[in-house]
């Protein structure tokens, strides 16, 4: 598979990686972005991580990913991340349609994850 194709993923796939219904599938989702905050948390800017948190404790889960995945992507560190299931759970929250904080977070998101591929 060409790395320009690596993640691009039907909505199959995508619900796959998230299954359930609606509820349950934000519980995952927020799960997975706990799981990206405790392995990222020495890189990123303590109001930042709290910001998130506070975001994740009112069911915001798009607004806490987009930000954690903004704020990991600025550190020069060395990034915890399964790239596949960042980009399957951006499209699962719609980041590629509508996004908060950044208007070009989805293509951002995409040239730095090839960036750091090559």
């Amino acid at each position: 598979m060409e790395l320009s194709q690596q993640f691009f993923y039907t909505h199959k796939e995508v619900s796959a990686e998230f299954p359930g219904n609606r509820e349950n599938t934000f519980e995952i989702v927020k799960k997975f972005i706990n799981q990206l905050l405790n392995a990222n948390n020495c890189i990123i800017d303590s109001a930042v991580v709290k910001h998130v948190e506070h975001y994740l404790r009112h069911n915001e889960n798009e607004i806490a990913f987009e930000l954690l995945i903004l704020e990991i992507m600025k550190q020069s560190a060395p990034v915890r991340w399964n790239a596949e299931k960042v980009f399957k759970c951006a499209l699962f929250l719609e980041l590629d349609k509508e996004s908060i904080y950044d208007d070009d977070f989805f293509k951002k998101l995409i040239a730095y994850t090839f960036a750091k591929a090559t």
